[in-house]
Parts: C-alpha cells; structure tokens; sequence
C-alpha cells in the first residue's frame, strides 16, 4: 500500500502560530520639543507676573499720591485757621485796650412805657416807648432808683397829653426828647440827664 503524502493542508505540529503584529507605539518626543514647550509657558507667566507687579506698584503711587495732597491740604488748611484764630484774638485785644481808653458812660434804662393818646372820637392809638437816660455821673443811678415812681408818672401823663399828630415825624420826636430831658432833670439833685434817647417808639 502505498504511502500518503502529505498535502499543503497537513500542519506541522512542530510549527508554533505566529501572533498577530502588536500596534505601534507613538514615539515619545524629543527632548527638543519639550524644551520648546517650557520655553513658550515661561514668558507668558513672566509677563502675567509684571503686569500684577505694575498694576501694584501703580495702585500704590496712585494712593501715595491721594495721600499726600490731602496731607498738604489739609495742613495747608490747619495753617489758616490759626492764622485766622491770632488774627482774630489780635483784634480782640486790641478792641480790649481801645475799650480801656474810651471813658464809661453811666445810663440807665427805664421800663416799657404803654401811653394812650388822645385821638378824635372812636379812634384809639396808643404809644410804646423805651426810654434811655445818658448821665454825667454814677451817682445819678441811686437817686433815679429812688425817684423812679414819680419820674414814670411825670413822663405819662405829659405824654398823655398829646395825639399821635404831636408824635409822629423825626422832628416831633427830637422835641419829646428836650420836653422829657427837662421833666427828669428838674428832679435830680446830684446830677442830670445829659441825653434822652429813645430804644422803642412806636404809635400804633
């Protein structure tokens, strides 16, 4: 009988399978590279760093510059108010010794007069005065105290007498002045009444 061959289709037991072709692996870069990427990373930080340093730095002289005009202000301002206040307190003593100089002049001030006047028929006016006595001497002082009553009365009733016609003008009232100057002084021993002058005067 004769042999077998053997065919193409036989296997070789011997033979191993061959396992597939593994994938290729990217090649790992090169250092070139790398260096390269590290390089364009390092200046973008670096000029993102000075930009903060200038802002900063910019905010700072900014506040620094504020600061110091509201310092200079603010001096400037403390300045002229003591220049003010010595100017001020300058005048002040000077009013003072000027006041020194000038003599006192005793006066004395009577209370509020309330007078009615004679007016036609239905008509009714009414005088308000304040009179105030310029004197040549203190000593005055005391004994108007004293005759104070009768001088009020006196001035009533020879006010009493007239109309708001006899009252009214500039004229008329320099004539009241004279007319009460006398009535005062005609009682007064120690001294007189230099001047009458009037701090109310109203006919209403």
């Amino acid at each position: 009988m004769a042999k077998k061959r053997k065919t193409e289709l036989d296997i070789d037991p011997t033979e191993e399978s061959v396992a597939p072709p593994a994938a290729e692996e990217a090649p790992p870069p090169e250092d070139g590279e790398e260096a390269k990427g590290e390089e364009e990373e390092a200046p973008a930080a670096s000029s993102n760093a000075k930009k903060i340093i200038i802002i900063v730095v910019g905010a700072l002289l900014l506040l620094g510059g504020i600061g110091t005009g509201v310092y200079f202000y603010l001096e400037k301002k403390a300045q002229e108010e003591a220049q003010a206040l010595k100017e001020q307190e300058e005048l002040e003593r000077r009013m003072e010794e000027l006041m020194k100089k000038i003599p006192k002049i005793p006066t004395y001030k009577m209370a509020r007069f309330f007078i009615p006047l004679q007016e036609k028929e239905g008509e009714e006016k009414f005088l308000t005065l304040i009179v105030t006595l310029e004197l040549n001497s203190d000593k005055v002082v005391k004994e108007l105290n004293k005759l104070l009553a009768s001088l009020r009365e006196a001035i009533y009733f020879h006010l009493n007498t007239k109309s708001s016609a006899d009252l009214s003008g500039e004229k008329k009232m320099r004539r009241i002045e004279e007319d009460l100057k006398i009535i005062i002084n005609r009682n007064l021993q120690t001294g007189h009444a230099k001047r009458v002058y009037f701090l109310e005067y109203i006919i209403q």
